[in-house]
């Protein structure tokens, strides 16, 4: 039996009920449906937008460059914001492990965590006066992000802010501001005293 002719049967019997009158409306029963079908509709957008969102960490994830530099572009906050997404820390646990390898347990290395932001003003932030703030806040947080999950001792961990002030190219548009959004994590290796 297909669903069509259920749904025409069904009909059927609900207009021969004795209980049946002109003015019963067989879509009363049909509205609680719709409902349901709205909601569950919605649900499945907001939950869609909701992961794919999620997964928006920029993928180039990091690169240790021959100067032992770490380079950390995409989206790991939210726009004007220091607060770490929740799919930043995955990427940040691999950063973490890459570290760790480069410096090989040694005790004898400095983390350098140095944030930068494009040229682009904040207006009446409620949290942060500008961009060097921001940049030294996020910073602040990677470094944070490492200590509180134990991967590096505090005294082994160093923040810097560079607000816009060191692009990495020229801010006029907005693929370039985007670019110049970025952590940079230089390793210095100290000798032993």
């Amino acid at each position: 039996m297909s669903i069509f002719s259920f749904n025409a049967d069904r009909l059927k019997s609900m207009e021969s009920h004795p209980d049946w009158t002109e003015e019963d409306n067989w879509t009363d029963t049909l509205f609680p449906f719709a409902n349901l079908m709205i909601l569950i509709l919605v649900f499945t957008i907001f939950y869609n937008f909701y992961t794919l969102n999620q997964d928006r960490v920029a993928h180039s994830i990091y690169e240790i460059d021959t100067t032992n530099v770490i380079t950390l572009q995409g989206n790991l906050f939210g726009k004007g914001e220091a607060v770490l997404l929740h799919a930043a820390e995955k990427e940040l646990f691999e950063v973490a492990s890459a570290i760790m390898e480069k410096m090989n347990r040694n005790g004898n290395w400095q983390i350098r965590v140095e944030g930068h932001t494009s040229n682009i003003p904040l207006r009446n932030h409620p949290s942060y006066a500008s961009n060097w703030d921001l940049s030294v806040t996020r910073a602040n947080a990677i470094a944070r992000f490492f200590i509180q999950n134990d991967m590096f001792a505090p005294d082994q961990i160093q923040i810097m802010g560079y607000g816009g002030e060191k692009p990495k190219v020229p801010n006029d548009r907005d693929e370039n501001r985007k670019l110049n959004e970025r952590i940079e994590i230089r390793l210095v290796e100290v000798s032993a005293e």
